[in-house]
């Protein structure tokens, strides 16, 4: 029997059900980069109280907009939780299910290539090795969209401080 390789049967986990992929994908990407409405809210928070503010809220309506972020942002990731928990039991389930379905699909006597305690082993650690994949894959790349539009606001602070701080000596 031919082998798939890793990435392959990893998209086809995801393509099993690709609503729950994208909706946590896009959860995670949004709370990564809601985090830095906070620094813009306190930026403009010190510019008000020096007098230099380009919002029209006072220092008042700052503080109630960080609340309501806070807010939101509890609820974002109490909504990604329960997605990301969503999608890891789907995933491991679905692989779980089909490594029995072939394993009872073997004649009796070779069901089992491998020790009783390994076949566990294998079913339990394997599965939430792949579903570990999936889950960390869109979390990386909106850990990397957030490392973009911070750099992106750096550069709108001070370019050169940037890019001192940035490229390699």
């Amino acid at each position: 029997m031919k082998q798939l390789p890793t990435w392959r049967y990893l998209v086809k986990m995801v393509r099993y059900k690709p609503w729950l992929y994208l909706s946590h994908a896009l959860l995670w990407g949004m709370g990564n980069v809601l985090i830095l409405l906070v620094g813009l809210i306190a930026r403009a928070f010190f510019d008000t109280l020096t007098g230099q503010a380009h919002v029209p809220m006072d220092t008042t309506g700052l503080i109630l907009l960080l609340v309501v972020l806070a807010a939101s942002r509890v609820v974002l990731w109490l909504t990604a939780g329960f997605v990301e928990i969503t999608m890891r039991f789907t995933m491991s389930g679905l692989l779980r299910r089909n490594l029995l379905r072939l394993v009872l699909q073997r004649p009796g006597a070779y069901a089992l290539p491998y020790s009783v305690g390994e076949t566990i082993s294998r079913f339990r650690d394997d599965a939430y090795q792949a579903e570990d994949c999936i889950d960390w894959s869109d979390e990386i790349t909106g850990q990397g969209l957030f490392a973009v539009v911070a750099f992106l606001m750096l550069l709108q602070i001070d370019v050169r401080m940037t890019l001192i701080t940035i490229l390699p000596s």
